[in-house]
């Protein structure tokens, strides 16, 4: 096991993933690159999947595993998009409601139980 102040550096599209995968929590590293570019990943019977706090980019894949976890398994991505995830614009701030309430504030998505107003 890991201790101390250990932190992941490096691009998640290069990485391969075995098919006999059912857990990857990589949340709160500093990993980048994109979640559609991994060959086979969408396709892993991941039954547990986080990657949030991370500088991942791009579209979440449709189809496969990836979509069955719910938007805190993505946040905090640099610009991650795609379904989970709530639609958004730039920096904008708005309202959004997908169980909780989302807004946008450099190009991060935050959550919070509390209402946020445009």
């Amino acid at each position: 096991m890991l201790e101390g102040d250990v932190s992941f550096l490096f691009d998640i599209s290069k990485s391969e993933f075995i098919e006999s995968l059912i857990s990857l929590d990589l949340n709160h590293n500093r990993i980048f690159g994109s979640l559609s570019l991994p060959q086979g990943l969408k396709d892993v019977p991941l039954q547990s999947f986080n990657v949030s706090y991370n500088r991942l980019c791009g579209q979440i894949p449709q189809g496969g595993t990836l979509q069955s976890f719910d938007v805190y398994s993505y946040l905090h991505n640099k610009c991650l998009c795609g379904s989970p995830l709530p639609d958004w614009r730039g920096n904008d701030i708005e309202e959004v409601r997908v169980g909780a309430v989302a807004a946008v504030f450099d190009g991060h998505i935050g959550y919070s139980s509390a209402s946020l107003m445009a």
